[in-house]
């Protein structure tokens, strides 16, 4: 429960009778969901989506650029559901509430309070995460948001 991020397996049971097979499938909805498909230089450059895990494709929620749409995750998850890959396998949870072009990660989308994005105070990160600050000390990075959300303090 919570946020899916595209975090999903997406493993099939077989190949499917048509083409393309499952294994094609997975390997391109990764393509649009991941690496290429998260790079970003300002957060107007991000969008989540719905992901297709309702056909046991990918996560409840992907975080992408803009340059994916959510009509070729559809189209993918109807693939994967025809060549009956698997069957549905999430329990979504709501949705990030917002995502932004994490700086940290090299200018990757992610949601707000997730792994790598920007963060002033530890209550501005995701359960688990601590806001490590760029000046080497952390929890209190200040209103100007000078820090990351990360599993741990990165400074002094």
């Amino acid at each position: 429960e919570g946020e899916g991020e595209g975090e999903g397996e997406g493993e099939g049971e077989g190949e499917g009778e048509g083409e393309p097979a499952c294994l094609a499938l997975e390997e391109e909805y990764a393509a649009l969901t991941s690496g290429d498909a998260q790079a970003c230089d300002d957060d107007v450059d991000c969008q989540i989506l719905d992901g297709q895990c309702d056909t046991g494709l990918g996560g409840c929620y992907e975080i992408t650029n803009l340059e994916t749409s959510q009509e070729e995750l559809n189209a993918l998850g109807a693939a994967y559901g025809q060549e009956s890959c698997t069957s549905g396998v999430c329990d979504c949870g709501s949705p990030p509430d917002a995502v932004e072009c994490g700086p940290a990660l090299g200018g990757t989308c992610v949601a707000v309070g997730a792994q790598g994005s920007l963060c002033g105070i530890n209550a501005d990160c995701s359960a688990g995460l601590v806001c490590s600050c760029f000046n080497d000390g952390c929890n209190d990075c200040g209103a100007e948001r000078l820090g990351t959300c990360e599993d741990a303090c990165l400074g002094g």
